[in-house]
């Protein structure tokens, strides 16, 4: 257990995106043209688990929306709700929190809008490869990606742009 560790940290320490295929797949132990043998598959399933990405767990919404509490200019604006009730100036002091909350409001929504839409374009993307295995006729993962896809990065998702 212990050499399986110490191969898993050497293998979490390298910067796979800078390597080119042929030596990531050599690093991997992986024959492009033949891909992985069943038994050896089995093997590697045993040692290191199915591979699999699980989807990280979603803040609860109660939170979201307490988060919009969390800004410099609220805690002035309800600082000024505190003061205001302190003098007795009522209507004042239910105006500013009403305003606060109204904020909160409509930013809670604007982002649950936001993270649906991101939802839905992370939808569109397609997860599912599966790698070829000895004697198949499938493209493995790295070189179909590397044949057919040419990645390109664009950070636009969150400003729409």
């Amino acid at each position: 257990m212990l050499s399986t560790n110490v191969r898993m940290k050497e293998l979490t320490q390298i910067t796979w995106h800078q390597l080119p295929a042929e030596e990531a797949t050599g690093l991997l132990g992986v024959d492009v043209v033949t891909g992985l043998a069943a038994d050896e598959v089995a093997r590697r399933q045993k040692e290191f688990g199915r591979n699999r990405v699980t989807a990280k767990r979603g803040t609860p919404a109660w939170l979201k929306f307490l988060r919009q509490f969390n800004q410099p200019l609220v805690y002035t604006l309800l600082a000024a709700v505190g003061g205001t009730a302190f003098l007795g100036e009522w209507v004042d002091s239910s105006v500013i929190f009403g305003v606060v909350v109204i904020n909160a409001i409509f930013g809670f929504l604007q982002e649950a809008k936001a993270e649906q839409a991101i939802d839905s374009v992370s939808r569109l993307v397609a997860t599912e490869n599966s790698p070829k295995k000895a004697n198949e006729e499938r493209f493995p993962v790295g070189l179909y990606l590397k044949v057919v896809f040419k990645p390109q990065a664009r950070e636009n998702l969150a400003t729409a742009q």
